[in-house]
């Protein structure tokens, strides 16, 4: 995807993620930064919902294992490149418990309009949104590019459905999948 088009369509999903009235009711919102080349990009989005007054919680890979950290930035001076080249929070960033999340903003590679959602093969948000669901669960949100949003993505046991997708469109992936 040339570039001017990643940069306008991801800020096309930001309008329509910083609309979403869950987006807009949540204290605390889990947000990926997006700069792989598949993925939304999405500093700008957590630079307005900064500005808005939320708490930004973002996630680090706990070297060594498939786990996922989840600490609170309060600004985009907080994020340093991991070796994995991520954009994580630094190591003095203030951990948060997945239980007094409100909203989760997910990446992926592909999703579908019931939920269905096919990541980089680790099982990192899967675990995550199950503990996070465990715990009373945030809402999971899927953030993509149109050309990402396919007629199904297979779902495996321990795949994790979203509630919601915004792409070119927002989707209630709970109503799609008969489950609002």
């Amino acid at each position: 995807m040339p570039a001017a088009q990643r940069e306008r369509e991801s800020a096309e999903v930001a309008a329509a993620v910083l609309a979403h009235p869950l987006v807009d009711a949540a204290h605390i919102v889990h947000s990926f930064i997006g700069t792989l080349p598949g993925e939304i990009e999405t500093w700008e989005l957590v630079r307005n919902l900064l500005d808005r007054g939320k708490k930004i919680v973002c996630p680090r890979v706990v070297a060594g294992t498939r786990d996922l950290d989840h600490q609170r930035i309060e600004s985009l001076d907080d994020l340093m490149e991991s070796a994995l080249g991520l954009w994580e929070p630094g190591p003095d960033c203030e951990q948060i418990d997945v239980a007094t999340l409100d909203v989760v903003l997910v990446p992926g590679l592909a999703f579908d309009r019931r939920g269905g959602r096919l990541g980089m093969g680790g099982g990192y948000y899967d675990r995550f949104l199950a503990a996070s669901r465990a715990r009373g669960g945030a809402v999971a949100i899927g953030l993509c590019f149109a050309r990402q949003v396919v007629d199904i993505v297979p779902q495996g046991q321990g795949d994790v459905s979203l509630d919601w997708v915004v792409s070119h469109e927002t989707m209630d992936c709970r109503r799609e999948a008969g489950n609002d």
